[in-house]
């Protein structure tokens, strides 16, 4: 893994967007914007904004680094002033309200203070964290942590997970290296021990089976204002295939559809035919993007932004997507899924148990002994939650946290992508949807429906016999009664 003895300022302009938090100088790739708070050193390459947080009292609190939207749709670039004071002792529990509260969109949340310091993650982690509590190093890249010797490479795990060979990736905060471990979406990291704590959910935070009308319409809002932030301040990119959650996000963008220009990477005829007649029903700006196999270098360059630690259909696009304008920002789907059962099986109620061996067979991992063991401790970190929760977190935590937020830094490109699913709010109206509900897949349905019913026009990507799933598993359902 060249990635672990790379040298560090060859990794100055390699790590597009990407930052350190650290005590030392000495591990600050040269050219890289640096900031301070006492013993804390904050570097990032120069497109990744740092955005300062003071109290009200001019109180420095530390920063927000990414693209936060705020509540009134606007990109956060300049400082926030919140009503915090830092020798409240219960300042951090109010920030972590606040941000939660406020904030969606791509960014890691910085917070310093005498009292309490920590580091939090955008409800996705979509902007990815790893951290080396022996060496008090918080970062987006392996690269920028000293590898302690050569003992710490989790040569088991490297070999079982075996990318980029195998479509696999490092979940449960796993990493290449046994002294590193990645952060959790709902997690934060304290940085006085450098331990991490669960703060989400707790059980009044998910309101069992909402009516699903104001559910759709507020998620149908959420999305609108996440994609309009975007569209309304920069070029705008959207990834346009034959799927449910790229024709969600359409339907958020109809507002400033003259903005947005529409990609599709020609793979696959279903995508490629119906996003071509959405495109020329509505007159849409739109191109298709052939299909070019990346070199050595370009995997190798995109495995190391990435850590390593993921691969797959994004890797094998690396090449193809550097066709698309850098200046421009991209939307995705991504997290929509959230809404429609990822990690449903059939013959799953509410009440049934999952053990960590199922856990990780839902995940298509190999079932290794530290993977096993983060499972194992996943699943005990969780609230009382039934079946159904802990899948679709599952699918937050796993399959966003350690999965598709990694992938963002493959872009070796100047631009940045959002996906506009994430959002705290979305993703508390999604799991207390009705479970019913969520299997016949009508989230995505009601709020196309909502926000530009005449998308539905076209189909979606098939899926074999998905109607003779879902039906039999509806009657399984409603025979056992499981709400």
């Amino acid at each position: 893994m060249n990635i672990l003895n790379k040298d560090i300022a060859d990794l100055s302009q390699l790590l597009v967007g990407q930052f350190i938090l650290c005590h030392s100088q000495e591990y600050i790739p040269p050219e890289w914007k640096n900031k301070s708070i006492g013993k804390w050193l904050l570097a990032v390459h120069k497109d990744l904004n740092i955005i300062e947080i003071i109290s009200y009292k001019n109180q420095h609190l530390g920063w927000l680094l990414g693209q936060p939207i705020s509540a009134a749709g606007k990109i956060v670039t300049d400082k926030i002033i919140v009503e915090l004071d830092s020798e409240d002792i219960n300042a951090a529990n109010k920030f972590e309200t606040l941000l939660y509260d406020e904030f969606g969109g791509r960014y890691v949340a910085i917070y310093i203070t005498s009292h309490t310091s920590r580091i939090y993650l955008d409800p996705g982690g979509f902007l990815a964290v790893m951290f080396s509590p022996s060496q008090k190093i918080v970062t987006s890249s392996i690269a920028l942590i000293p590898q302690e010797n050569a003992r710490d490479q989790d040569e088991e795990l490297i070999a079982a997970l075996d990318i980029p060979n195998q479509d696999n990736w490092y979940p449960f905060g796993l990493s290449p290296r046994l002294s590193v471990k990645r952060l959790l979406p709902n997690h934060f990291i304290n940085l006085d021990t450098w331990e991490t704590t669960r703060h989400w959910p707790h059980e009044r935070d998910i309101t069992k089976i909402a009516p699903v009308q104001p559910v759709i319409e507020e998620i149908s809002m959420i999305l609108t204002r996440q994609v309009e932030a975007l569209a309304s301040k920069y070029p705008t990119y959207l990834s346009l295939t034959a799927g449910r959650d790229s024709r969600c996000v359409l339907a958020a963008s109809r507002n400033y559809i003259d903005r947005i220009h529409l990609f599709t990477i020609n793979t696959n005829k279903v995508d490629t035919n119906i996003a071509c007649k959405i495109a020329n029903k509505f007159n849409l700006n739109h191109i298709l993007i052939e299909f070019q196999e990346p070199t050595q270098l370009e995997i190798e360059q995109w495995l190391m932004r990435t850590s390593y630690c993921v691969a797959g259909g994004v890797l094998r696009n690396a090449r193809s997507i550097q066709q698309l304008n850098p200046s421009y920002v991209r939307l995705g789907g991504m997290a929509g899924e959230v809404g429609r059962c990822f990690y449903w099986r059939k013959g799953d109620t509410q009440y049934n148990s999952l053990s960590p061996q199922e856990i990780v067979h839902r995940l298509k991992l190999p079932a290794t002994k530290s993977i096993l063991e983060g499972a194992t401790n996943w699943l005990h970190s969780l609230p009382q939650c039934n079946t159904f929760e802990i899948l679709d977190l599952l699918y937050i935590e796993q399959r966003c946290g350690c999965w598709a937020g990694i992938q963002q830094y493959g872009n070796g490109q100047s631009s940045f992508g959002i996906n506009p699913f994430c959002h705290r709010r979305i993703f508390q109206l999604m799991l207390s949807l009705d479970p019913i509900y969520k299997l016949r897949k009508r989230l995505s349905v009601d709020i196309i429906k909502h926000l530009w019913n005449d998308l539905l026009l076209f189909p979606f990507n098939p899926h074999p016999s998905l109607s003779r799933k879902v039906s039999g598993y509806l009657k399984h359902l409603w025979d056992v009664k499981i709400w």
